[in-house]
């Protein structure tokens, strides 16, 4: 009776580390950047500005490929990493912000909020890593485009266009091919 309990608790364990090691190997991170451009006449210090919308090219069929996986084989996407960079102009920071959100869309749905970051201080930097919603993105990534809009307030005008590169990190868990 000891021995059948040992070899029970035995693939017990086995069990639960398997499945961890398949989790791992099934998934994945896929990188993207977009530049937006804001112009210069959208940045009115208080009020909520929306952006329009930039496409994406989601280009996600060879990172699948490479993964040993599909489209259609993909269970989970959430974005797990957002950082925004000042391109331009090289003399501005995003100080000018008060808060600032990005939104996803795909045609004929509505946008949906991935990020965000409230109470920006005025010496934010030329770099800003915002806040992401827990929010499941596999339509997105498997579309062959999304948009991305940004939604923000500032505090202040800003004297030039703003050109800001979008870097996303997606956590994707698929099954394989």
């Amino acid at each position: 009776m000891k021995s059948l309990s040992l070899i029970f608790f035995a693939l017990v364990i086995l069990a639960f580390t398997g499945c961890k090691q398949i989790d791992k190997i099934l998934t994945f991170n896929i990188n993207k950047s977009q530049t937006i451009t804001v112009p210069k006449m959208a940045v009115l210090p208080g009020l909520t500005i929306l952006g329009p919308p930039v496409t994406v090219t989601s280009d996600t069929k060879e990172e699948f490929k490479k993964q040993n996986t599909a489209a259609e084989l993909v269970k989970d996407v959430t974005l797990t990493k957002i950082v925004l960079n000042m391109e331009a102009p090289a003399d501005e920071d995003f100080g000018f912000l008060k808060d600032v959100e990005l939104l996803i869309g795909v045609p004929n749905e509505s946008d949906v909020s991935i990020a965000y970051l409230n109470d920006i201080p005025a010496d934010a930097g030329r770099s800003l890593e915002l806040n992401t919603h827990n929010v499941k993105l596999d339509k997105y990534i498997k579309a062959s485009t999304f948009t991305l809009r940004t939604r923000g307030t500032a505090d202040e005008s800003v004297l030039n266009d703003i050109t800001v590169k979008v870097d996303m990190t997606f956590k994707v868990t698929a099954d394989p091919l």
